[in-house]
């Protein structure tokens, strides 16, 4: 005997939960992505490590191109646009990343330390780790 089915499996296949997973996924990865900097630097090795937690980013590129925290600047509002950042932070234990390319003079390299210096603020110079 021959029995038939009342209920039939349906074959469709809804996309609207995929969607939001994949979504919600995108919206994840974005927010924890890191942003890449802006100026392609090849700094230079060490071994030691010292730790910054409050810090405000100061990259040289070898075409002598001043950032400050992702924001280009000329070296003649270097000092200024530095000391709006440290008063921005609130914080007595604000430090200064120095990001500066292998390539550049060292001369550079001390007017910016120079500019620190002249702010008061405590400086760390950012390297590679030695492989």
């Amino acid at each position: 005997m021959k029995f038939k089915r009342r209920n039939k499996a349906s074959a469709a296949f809804s996309m609207a939960s995929l969607t939001d997973i994949i979504f919600l996924l995108l919206i994840f990865f974005v927010i924890n992505s890191e942003m890449p900097n802006a100026l392609k630097l090849i700094l230079p090795n060490a071994t030691g490590k010292t730790p910054a937690s409050k810090s405000i980013s100061v990259s040289l590129s070898k075409d002598l191109t001043y950032m400050v925290n992702s924001q280009v600047v000329m070296f003649e509002d270097l000092k200024s646009t530095l000391s709006a950042e440290i008063a921005k932070s609130n914080s007595d234990e604000t430090t200064v990343v120095l990001k500066i390319d292998k390539d550049v003079s060292l001369e550079k390299a001390v007017e910016i330390l120079d500019i620190g210096n002249q702010l008061k603020v405590s400086m760390i110079l950012a390297t590679k780790p030695m492989k």
